[in-house]
């Protein structure tokens, strides 16, 4: 519902009696929500976004292969990307990815694990770098990384193609 009252909007797409949405977050710019929600078919959870004042949805995370998920997520500190992990809960294989927040190609961002290896629960976001625990070179050796985030932002802090500050 908006600051000044008025009447609750519906973000989540119609879905079956079924399905339910299991996570969200709003932008750190509150302009955008994202969640997870299995609209499709039963547990096989997706990545979506909508504006915090309503619209249709986006799915974001792409196609959603047969027994895998979107798992947890969070936002580029800029709410222009969302970082994802998506896997298969009956391997523990999981990867993480980003995807621009009003949808685009994902990235993965993590080098391939090694066989039953996944990045864990729980990366996080620092400016231009997100920031996860995976067991990439040995399985279960769970070590800390640090990748790049692909953005629409310059180093300078010019959005991409404002160039008029550069005259």
């Amino acid at each position: 519902m908006p600051a000044t009252g008025g009447s609750a909007v519906k973000l989540s797409p119609a879905m079956a009696d079924d399905r339910d949405v299991i996570r969200f977050a709003v932008s750190p710019d509150g302009a955008s929500v994202a969640f997870t929600c299995d609209p499709v078919q039963w547990t096989r959870y997706e990545l979506h976004t909508v504006a915090t004042a309503g619209g249709t949805a986006i799915r974001i995370s792409g196609s959603v292969a047969f027994d895998h998920d979107v798992d947890d997520f969070t936002w580029s500190s800029l709410s222009d990307l969302v970082i994802f992990r998506y896997g298969r809960n009956a391997t523990g294989t999981w990867n993480l990815y980003s995807v621009p927040a009003r949808g685009g190609q994902r990235q993965q961002l993590n080098p391939p694990p090694v066989a039953n290896g996944a990045v864990q629960p729980g990366a996080g976001v620092h400016l231009g770098s997100a920031w996860y625990l995976c067991d990439c070179e040995r399985d279960e050796l769970i070590q800390a990384y640090l990748a790049p985030l692909p953005s629409s932002v310059f180093s300078d802090g010019f959005e991409a193609g404002a160039t008029s500050a550069w005259r």
